[in-house]
Parts: C-alpha cells; sequence; structure tokens
C-alpha cells in the first residue's frame, strides 16, 4: 500500500487538510474526504469513492495505464535517486512512467512558469510532477533513460529517478545540431529549452557547469558558430572555458553577463522581461572568443578542467 499516496493526490488538485488523526478533507471541496488509514476517498456530494487507482481514473482522468504506472512508480528518496525499494539499488527506466508523470503534473507547473516555459513547451518535452519534484525526462538515442528530478522547495535541489550503474551526463536536443549552423550552449537545460521555444536553437547538458565531454565533439561537425551563454559566476567561466577548448576557440564565442548579479543566468534576463532579439542581438554584440578574454579560468580552471573533462563518458540525448 502507498501510504500517503491519496493525501499527496488531492493536496496537488484541490489543497488538503488534515482534520482527525485518520482523515482529511479537500480544502476547495469539503465533500471530498480521505481515509488516511484505508487510503479510501470518498466524495459524497458527486457520489463517488474509491481507492488511489480510482482517483487518478475518475477525478484526474487519465487512463487506467497511467494510473498503474504513477502507483507502480512511487518510491523513496534514498542517496539521491527514487528508488520502487530500499534495497534495490538498479532499477530499469520504464517509459511509461513518463506520459504518467507528465500527466500527473498538468496541476503543478509552477516550477516550470517560474522559469517562463510555456504549457506548450511543458507539454513539446514531456515534462512532469511528482510528490514535489519537477521532472526532466532524459532519453538517449529515443531511448528513455532518466528523469532529473528538480525542486526549489524547501531548498533547490537536482536528483536523479533511477540510480544506475555508471550513469553519464546526458547532452539535451543534439539533433538540432543536424539542422543549424550556429548554436547556443547554456549551462543548464532549463534555459535551453527557454532558449528554443524562444526561437534560439539551443543545447545543453545534464553535467553541471564544470563538465565536457569530447565524445560530443563530431556532433558539431557542421555549426559553425557556438555561442556559451555563461551564468555569472566563477563556475560559468570554468564551463566557458572547458567548452571553447573541446570545441575549438575559433568558433566558439563566450557570453558572459558582465553587469549583472552574481549567479545571473538565461532565465533571469527573460524573467526581467527580456525577449528573443535583445537577446540575440546582446550576445552576438558582446560575446568574445576565449583568447580575447585573457585568462579567464586561472588556476581553479585549470584544475577542474583536469578532472571534469572526460572523453567517452557521456550521452547524446535526443
Amino acid at each position: 500500500m502507498n501510504t500517503g499516496l491519496l493525501q499527496s493526490l488531492v493536496e496537488e488538485d484541490f489543497g488538503y487538510e488534515q482534520e482527525g488523526m485518520n482523515w482529511g478533507r479537500s480544502e476547495t471541496h469539503s465533500s471530498l474526504v480521505v481515509n488516511e488509514k484505508k487510503q479510501r476517498w470518498y466524495w459524497n456530494s458527486e457520489g463517488m469513492g474509491g481507492d488511489a487507482l480510482s482517483y487518478l481514473t475518475k477525478i484526474r482522468l487519465i487512463s487506467r495505464k497511467a494510473a498503474e504506472s504513477i502507483i507502480a512508480g512511487r518510491g523513496k528518496m534514498i542517496g539521491g535517486a527514487i528508488l520502487k525499494d530500499e534495497d534495490e539499488r538498479i532499477v530499469k527506466p520504464t517509459e511509461r512512467l513518463v506520459e504518467a508523470l507528465w500527466r500527473l503534473g498538468k496541476n503543478s507547473r509552477e516550477y516550470w512558469y517560474h522559469r517562463k516555459l510555456t504549457d506548450q513547451t511543458i507539454d513539446r518535452n514531456m515534462l512532469g510532477y511528482y510528490d514535489g519534484w519537477s521532472l526532466l525526462p532524459l532519453y538517449v538515442n529515443d531511448q528513455f533513460i532518466n528523469f532529473q528530478c528538480r525542486r526549489d522547495e524547501p531548498e533547490k535541489a537536482i536528483r536523479y529517478w533511477y540510480k544506475i550503474a555508471n550513469f553519464r551526463p546526458v547532452l539535451i536536443n543534439p539533433t538540432i545540431l543536424n539542422l543549424v549552423d550556429t548554436v547556443y550552449i547554456t549551462e543548464g537545460p532549463i534555459d535551453s529549452l527557454l532558449l528554443n521555444q524562444e526561437g534560439i536553437p539551443s543545447i545543453s547538458h545534464t553535467g553541471g557547469s564544470g563538465y565536457w565531454s569530447d565524445e560530443w565533439y563530431p556532433l558539431f561537425s557542421k555549426v559553425k558558430k557556438i555561442y556559451y551563454i555563461a551564468d555569472n559566476d566563477q563556475a560559468g567561466k570554468v564551463g566557458a572555458v572547458n567548452v571553447a577548448k573541446a570545441l575549438g576557440q575559433e568558433r566558439t564565442y563566450i557570453y558572459l553577463f558582465h553587469n549583472k548579479d552574481e549567479k545571473y543566468d538565461t532565465g533571469d534576463f527573460f524573467r526581467d522581461g527580456g525577449n528573443s532579439k535583445d537577446f540575440k542581438e546582446m550576445v552576438e554584440k558582446y560575446s568574445k572568443n576565449l583568447f580575447e578574454l585573457g585568462d579567464l579560468d586561472g588556476r581553479e580552471a585549470k584544475s577542474r578542467n583536469k578532472i571534469r573533462r572526460r572523453p567517452s563518458k557521456a550521452y547524446a540525448t535526443r
């Protein structure tokens, strides 16, 4: 039995208040109550009730198959991964969860909205939600391999749904490299989704600002100009150096938000009212080659570059 699942579902949809030791009701619909011990719900005014499966099919109006995937996929956060069982350390990814958790998240999109993503972008990328975590599905060659789980509250955190042996950083949206001769690389995957939403061809990866894999180099064979959009902090500068050295300093241009607060990034620009036209003009005008910027990384970058540049240790995803 998935203890607490019904309370979570009702809370996500209508708010939830605990009224007694073993029961509670919806904040929006007072006649929608949950027997927490038995994990049964009753919507008295509507003449409906049942278990978690019936709630998902009758209230969320999703298919039985998708509902069963949500229930089967319920897990615990263990060492940075959501696993089906505490003793299970390696789990085979299940693509059925992508649609199920996308449907589950239709009423929980605040995380994505805060990052200026539209419903169309959320739906196109099947961005989901589960138990307080916003989910980005990751693919390699059209095969689902994991979710990147993200949240802002109670603290900012990024985890992965499955704990997979030898799991490697994933390149986001590499197929676009066959279609364009100019591409924008962002530090974070969500900023990349935002740029593509705004009509600016972009890629990213899940390895963090200091990571880059030489395995990705051949994918850029048709690209003539690369703009690397660095966050305004030391880690962003390190990432810029790694990418420029890996992809070629002649064609790689680095943009730093010099006149902004520390850690200012692409998402902040659009949250501040910026648009795609101004963004492209700004980047094209003020970006510099690495040799024009001088010793951008310093000793720290050189040290981290030795650690984080890992040939043949990364994935390219669709």
